[in-house]
């Protein structure tokens, strides 16, 4: 079999798998823990970066999605403090606040992660 083929055959294998290449330059400091991480895990390396996107990309969508929450709960408090302005609401602008604050700290870490991951990177 030619390098073509087997080449052509890999190539129809992901794509029934319904995955594709990604290739991507990282530095080799990281390519080495993610070896380490592999080899320890007792998986493929391919495995592992995978993994790792997953948890970055169900990480994002949390925080995404419970931006969008707070953002719906922003407006329609204040839409019921025009209306109302008694200590029931009062409450839930304070209990909004409380959860803004959570959302806060785990975006800010979220970043803090980034941060340190694209300054590993650069090494």
């Amino acid at each position: 079999m030619s390098a073509n083929d087997r080449v052509r055959n890999h190539m129809a294998k992901l794509l029934n798998e319904h995955r594709s290449r990604l290739e991507i330059c990282i530095g080799n400091a990281l390519i080495d823990k993610v070896r380490q991480i592999a080899k320890f895990a007792d998986k493929p390396i391919w495995s592992i970066v995978e993994d790792a996107f997953e948890t970055y990309i169900e990480e994002h969508d949390k925080l995404r999605v419970e931006q969008l929450r707070l953002n719906g709960e922003y407006h329609r408090l204040l839409t019921l403090l025009e209306q109302d302005n008694s200590a029931q609401v009062r409450s839930q602008i304070d209990e909004y606040n409380r959860q803004l604050i959570e959302y806060n700290e785990r975006l800010a870490r979220f970043h803090r992660f980034l941060k340190h991951q694209s300054g590993a990177h650069l090494q």
